[in-house]
């Protein structure tokens, strides 16, 4: 199967027919819609960035605003992270984190749920270190990919992406799609609406 933009080999588990550079040019403009579209990046802003992945890609978006950009802990992780008082989070999240992180809040009967970008790039106050996987005001970078993507850009582009553990829900979600490719983008539409609800009340 060829790219479509370029006529080079063109690599699977993506939503389109790309090549590697392909997607990763699609990859940044997906990212810097979603921060355009809910204005999260504010000039002269501080951001604790999660890893050295999420801070080439910040970086790459934000094209030269200026900004103070704080690289946390260079895990993939968001646990242990230094993180100022006042400065915005800026997480390495993806569709797949949120989604599963949307199903086991719904079990599991929480109350507060933080879906989608609602509420992002507002400074949080409350943030002193290490906290929660997401807290109110927190940026998630790459809720527009799902983890297989995000692999896909992080090996284009020299660095190493581990997906957080999901558990079961990943694997229900992965036999759905084998029947109907479109599922994790139908649940994500679907939380976006309901976070837009959740932040009118």
């Amino acid at each position: 199967m060829q790219c479509q933009k370029c006529q080079h080999s063109a690599i699977e588990g993506i939503r389109q027919h790309l090549c590697q550079s392909c997607f990763s040019l699609l990859a940044e403009r997906l990212v810097g819609k979603e921060l355009r579209e809910y204005n999260l990046i504010k000039k002269g802003g501080v951001y604790a960035v999660e890893n050295d992945l999420c801070l080439f890609v910040f970086k790459a978006v934000i094209k030269g605003m200026p900004t103070t950009l704080l690289n946390s802990s260079g895990k993939n992780s968001s646990e242990n992270m230094n993180i100022p008082l006042g400065a915005i989070r800026v997480l390495c999240w993806t569709l797949d984190d949120e989604i599963a992180s949307l199903y086991s809040d719904i079990l599991s009967g929480k109350e507060t749920l933080h879906l989608g970008q609602a509420n992002a790039g507002a400074n949080n106050e409350s943030n002193t270190g290490a906290s929660a996987e997401t807290n109110k005001g927190d940026i998630k970078l790459f809720l527009p990919l799902t983890d297989k993507e995000l692999s896909i850009y992080a090996e284009a582009k020299g660095f190493t992406f581990t997906p957080k553990p999901k558990g079961k829900i990943k694997a229900m979600l992965d036999r759905i799609e084998e029947k109907h490719p479109e599922t994790r983008f139908s649940v994500a539409a679907s939380a976006k609406e309901l976070a837009k609800i959740i932040e009118k009340k």
